[in-house]
């Protein structure tokens, strides 16, 4: 069957007329002028700082919170000078686990200053740490300042530490 110029005609202009619907939809939506406030919808939270503890056997190297079947009901984490309620911990149990054996809370990055936790342990003993909350210019309008974590420690005990970017381990040997 040959095709008349006519029947394609009027194809091509019933084609046209969507195609020029969605070009003005297009330019209306994007041709805004109101003036936003580019950070109204931003959620401008960072990841939360884990601190995680492992607490080793000073003669025999093993991982006291494992070998003495500690549980998080026996851990005691308290703001010094107590002024707030308690932190929740986890000790992490599960085999092959990078933080296999470890205590794991969030530390407060909500005001600036000195801050200061004990650590008490049911059956092992007591640590105290330390950090300074400070303040300095953030990266973007959005974000014009950023409270970070700087000098954490162990007051009380010898530690190593290793840090990546949200998080601290300590290892100390009692």
């Amino acid at each position: 069957m040959k095709r008349t110029r006519l029947a394609h005609s009027r194809t091509r202009k019933l084609m046209q007329l969507p195609m020029l619907l969605l070009l003005a939809i297009s330019l209306a939506t994007g041709c805004d002028k109101e003036d936003k406030d580019p950070c109204r919808d931003l959620l401008n939270e960072g990841m939360p700082t884990q601190v995680a503890f492992k607490f080793l056997d000073k003669q025999t190297g093993e991982n006291l919170l494992l070998t003495r079947n500690i549980d998080t009901a026996g851990v005691t984490i308290s703001p010094l000078p107590i002024d707030a309620g308690a932190k929740r911990g986890v000790i992490v149990k599960q085999a092959n686990h990078p933080m296999e054996g470890c205590l794991v809370f969030t530390v407060s990055e909500a005001v600036e200053g000195p801050v200061n936790y004990k650590i008490d342990i049911e059956g092992i003993g007591a640590t105290n740490v330390s950090y300074n909350n400070k303040r300095e210019a953030g990266d973007s309008p959005c974000r014009p300042f950023v409270i970070r974590i700087k000098d954490m420690q162990v007051t009380d005990h010898e530690f190593t530490l290793d840090r990546t970017t949200f998080r601290y381990v300590f290892t100390i040997r009692l």
